[in-house]
């Protein structure tokens, strides 16, 4: 089945929830082109479905999908922030290089469309866990303040 340009092929869909890494490797198909409706690509869907070991592989081959952002502008940090898998969250931070860390542009920085972080969303959420794994890898995000509410991530909903 070939995919239109306005949806996702659904056997790489369905590999992806599956977890299917031979097909990731012997597709023919565009990856990077490859996205849902709304934007999301192969990256955004799998953080949540906690696929470690396709995500490494995704990361491995398609390295720019990392910063790549969905309609609603959340990166694939944003998608890991709400679902809230550390083991994701972990992955997609140990991606980054160390230098980038810290800086303006650095993954844990991106902001989505409401103005949030990774960090606000994980918080909005209750993913503690996630929260304070975003935190220790860089707490800059911690000073930042939304569009939507006007709130620092770490006050949003305490």
């Amino acid at each position: 089945m070939i995919s239109s340009p306005n949806s996702m092929n659904p056997n790489l869909y369905e590999a992806v929830v599956s977890g299917d890494i031979n097909f990731l490797k012997t597709t023919k198909l565009d990856i990077l082109s490859e996205e849902t409706p709304q934007k999301s690509t192969i990256l955004h869907i799998v953080v949540g479905f906690k696929q470690v070991e396709f995500m490494k592989t995704v990361i491995l081959l398609y390295q720019s999908l990392l910063k790549r952002q969905n309609s609603s502008g959340d990166t694939p940090f944003h998608c890991a922030a709400r679902n809230g898998s550390c083991a994701t969250a972990e992955l997609l931070i140990s991606t980054e290089n160390v230098e980038n860390r810290g800086k303006e542009g650095s993954l844990l920085r991106m902001d989505n469309e409401d103005g949030n972080t990774a960090l606000h969303v994980a918080v909005r959420n209750r993913r503690r866990d996630v929260a304070k794994t975003l935190i220790k890898a860089d707490t800059e995000p911690c000073n930042r303040i939304n569009k939507d509410k006007g709130r620092w991530a770490l006050s949003q909903e305490t």
